[in-house]
């Protein structure tokens, strides 16, 4: 194994506990999953967070898009070429 690839495991590995530690102080999770395309998954999370930021949660509602084929998230929210700020 090369130095290289040392390097990008350790990088890889601090970056998944500082998602365990931010995650850990989340409350309420709630996954949207399907194993195929086409089921509304985008279209519901992003009502979800749209209605919990309406109820007076605005800070409090954050959405991870993993889609594999395509922004649907950014597309639904008006988002495309904005930047996206995290705080990992």
């Amino acid at each position: 194994m090369s130095e290289k690839d040392d390097e990008k495991r350790k990088t890889i590995y601090e970056q998944e506990e500082r998602l365990r530690k931010r995650m850990a102080d989340v409350e309420h999770k709630i996954v949207v999953i399907r194993d195929k395309g086409g089921f509304g998954k985008s279209l519901t999370t992003v009502n979800l967070a749209v209605v919990l930021a309406w109820h007076g949660h605005p800070h409090s509602a954050g959405i991870l898009d993993a889609a594999v084929h395509g922004p649907c998230v950014p597309k639904m929210l008006d988002m495309i070429g904005q930047q996206i700020v995290t705080e990992l």
